[in-house]
C-alpha cells in the first residue's frame, strides 16, 4: 500500500499515530531478520553446501542436522537463561554476587 506523504498529513491524528506505530513495528521485526537471521542462514546454506561438494551429500545433511539441532538447543536454553537473568534482577538487590555463582 503506497501512499505519498500527503496522504499520511491528511490524516486525524490517532489515525496518523496507528500508522506511525504500524510503520515502526515492521521496522523492529524487520531489521533483526535482515540484519542477523539473513546472514546467518546464507552462512550455513555456504557451509552445508561447500561441505556437500566437497565431501558429499550425506555428509553436508549430517552438518545440516547438526546446526539445526544445536541452533534449537540454543533458542530453549538462552530463553531460559534470560529469564532467571531478569528474575534474579528484579528480586535480589546486588544480584551480581548472589544470583550469578
Amino acid at each position: 500500500m503506497k501512499k505519498n506523504r500527503l496522504y499520511y498529513l491528511a490524516q486525524q491524528e490517532g489515525t496518523r499515530y496507528r500508522l506511525y506505530q504500524d510503520a515502526f513495528t515492521v521496522a523492529q521485526v524487520g531489521a533483526p531478520l535482515l540484519t542477523r537471521v539473513a546472514p546467518t542462514l546464507f552462512e550455513v546454506a555456504l557451509a552445508v553446501g561447500g561441505v556437500s561438494y566437497q565431501y558429499g551429500f550425506p555428509i553436508g545433511l549430517g552438518l545440516s542436522a547438526t546446526i539445526s539441532m544445536y541452533t534449537a538447543y540454543c533458542a530453549l536454553t538462552t530463553k531460559l537463561i534470560l529469564m532467571r537473568m531478569n528474575l534474579c534482577e528484579r528480586n535480589v538487590p546486588n544480584h551480581g554476587k548472589q544470583c550469578h555463582k
